[in-house]
């Protein structure tokens, strides 16, 4: 009989340490790992945005001409590169920058500086090309542009102003839907999107 009730309160400790070992010391432990895996997953997602402050990118071209733009906040983003060189598939990764509250210089080979601002753009690593929006605003010399959209393209040494221009020179004001500016020659031309219609012009 005593050996019966040493084997019962035997087992009996048996069944409570197990009890004690599954609900506390289990159940504690993963919890602590749930935490640790929601800290991660935070860390994740806040490095996947790529938030960059007061980012700057400086560029010299060959012909002594510079490119600098920065940008109060940027998020970094990678596009597939998809474009084919004599045939051949390139492979890689774009790096295009999405910039906020953006200024821009380029000096040409005099370093004459052609400034322009906007609330927006994005701008391409590879090839440096830009597009503004949003409150666009290029100063040249004496010259004043206003837009909605600007595009830069190093490729044919281009800038593209379109949507809502405004040109303020020493002459008056002009309004149209596209201005057109050579990197190189340095002629600006000024069109209007349907020929019918005719640029607006206003003389000091």
């Amino acid at each position: 009989m005593k050996k019966l009730i040493q084997l019962f309160i035997f087992l009996l400790l048996i069944l409570l340490s197990f009890l004690f070992y599954f609900y506390f010391l289990k159940t504690n432990k993963t919890s602590d790992l749930k935490k640790i895996e929601l800290k991660e997953n935070s860390s994740l997602l806040e490095s996947d945005n790529n938030l960059i402050k007061n980012l700057e990118y400086n560029v010299a071209f060959d012909d002594n001409t510079k490119y600098t733009i920065t940008a109060e906040l940027s998020e970094l983003k990678y596009e597939d590169d998809r474009s084919e060189i004599q045939g051949v598939p390139s492979s890689g990764n774009i790096e295009i920058v999405e910039m906020q509250f953006v200024t821009a210089i380029y000096n040409d080979k005099e370093g004459i500086p052609l400034i322009i601002t906007s609330k927006n753009a994005n701008y391409n690593n590879s090839n440096y090309n830009t597009e503004f929006f949003n409150s666009v605003k290029v100063i040249y010399l004496t010259n004043v542009i206003l837009s909605e959209k600007l595009d830069v393209n190093f490729n044919e040494n281009i800038i593209k102003i379109y949507e809502n221009v405004v040109y303020e020179g020493l002459q008056g004001t002009v309004k149209a839907d596209n201005v057109r500016l050579d990197l190189i020659t340095k002629n600006m031309e000024i069109f209007m999107q349907n020929n019918n219609e005719k640029i607006e012009i206003s003389s000091k």
